[in-house]
């Protein structure tokens, strides 16, 4: 019964201080047959899984320190007793915003975008929008004039004030979640955030986070985030750039199921359809394009670590092309567009941070 009851306090002492990863480390079963299986031999059977146990939940503690910027609080050395290990609270709010997000695959989502200069009190936009989305290949996205409709390969861009609709190669960066998935994941790797405080939105009570970015006094970000407590849902996002603000609030319908129906092109039937797919040749691999334009591709090297290749679009009238890579979940990409004349001209557009973007440049130029 000793035994026993130290074993459930080393559980509850480890799922309370490693993060779920250690969880699926300790919860795994003991070995219960035990009818043939003498008192001893249970006993090292438990002291052995003990043991096992808490030099993982050492290992991958420490490699919790080096590659996800936990941030610790511990107490004094007083009378030589070690320190008592607490993850921060605003790593933990951050870490369970991570992940509800990551484990969507559906949502209905609002936003509201007012962006002014603070200094002559002119308001520069102001924007509303919508998504419905099902996957990074399959959204609709809603503007007062305009509507994206992702369907698998295609994309139908409706643009209301010139009562026009093209067809184009389908475009996951254009999804406002995945752009939203793509911040939280930057907030996760930044170790300059921290709680500011809590605060009612709209009665809701919600945690306040703040990150801090930029080289330099000329060129400062702040951004304040205030997190739903009990959803772990952003409600309501501020960033300030120099001169800058603008606000974002954000309506969540986390319960509904996705209207398939409103994630077809279904816009009104007088409107005329322009199809640009016969712009474009689109390849899925770097060998196929390579056979259809008549200068040689410049492949990356150094490509980051988990982005794939999604396809290369050839544009028909133009000696150009673009190898579009993604990482896994879409959140990230790095375009790259090969302009050929003389010489072959390459630019990049990406929403990684500006040291990988460098890294990349450098080893396309080289």
């Amino acid at each position: 019964m000793k035994l026993y009851n130290f074993y459930e306090e080393c559980r509850k002492y480890a799922n309370e201080h490693t993060p779920d990863v250690l969880e699926k480390v300790l919860k795994a079963p003991l070995n219960e047959n035990t009818e043939n299986t003498s008192e001893e031999c249970q006993k090292r059977s438990v002291w052995n899984y003990l043991l096992t146990s808490f030099i993982a939940a050492a290992i991958l503690m420490s490699l919790s320190v080096i590659f996800v910027n936990i941030h610790f609080l511990g107490s004094s050395k007083k009378n030589e007793i070690a320190p008592k290990v607490t993850l921060s609270t605003s790593y933990n709010i951050v870490y369970a915003m991570q992940k509800t997000y990551d484990n969507i695959k559906t949502i209905v989502i609002e936003g509201k975008e007012i962006s002014k200069n603070m200094k002559t009190n002119v308001v520069l936009s102001n924007n509303s929008w919508k998504e419905i989305y099902a996957g990074p290949l399959n959204y609709r996205y809603e503007m007062p004039d305009f509507i994206r409709v992702v369907n698998g390969d295609k994309s139908w861009n409706y643009y209301k004030d010139l009562n026009r609709i093209e067809i184009i190669p389908s475009d996951p960066s254009g999804s406002p979640f995945l752009a939203l998935k793509s911040k939280i994941d930057d907030i996760a790797k930044n170790d300059s955030y921290k709680l500011v405080g809590s605060e009612k939105i709209d009665g809701i009570d919600t945690n306040v986070i703040e990150v801090r970015s930029g080289n330099s006094k000329n060129d400062n970000w702040v951004e304040t985030y205030w997190i739903d407590k009990k959803t772990n849902f952003i409600l309501k996002q501020e960033t300030c750039h120099n001169d800058i603000k603008t606000v974002i609030t954000y309506k969540t319908d986390f319960a509904s199921d996705v209207d398939k129906e409103s994630l077809k092109p279904n816009f009104p039937s007088n409107v005329p359809v322009i199809n640009r797919l016969s712009d474009f040749n689109i390849f899925r691999s770097i060998s196929d394009a390579q056979k259809a334009v008549n200068f040689d591709i410049i492949v990356p090297d150094k490509i980051p670590k988990g982005f794939k290749l999604f396809e290369v679009w050839k544009y028909k009238n133009e000696n150009a092309i673009e190898l579009d890579y993604y990482n896994e979940d879409f959140t990230k990409f790095i375009f790259i567009q090969e302009y050929h004349k003389d010489k072959t001209t390459v630019n990049i557009m990406s929403n990684l941070n500006d040291e990988v973007l460098k890294r990349l440049k450098d080893d396309l130029n080289k």
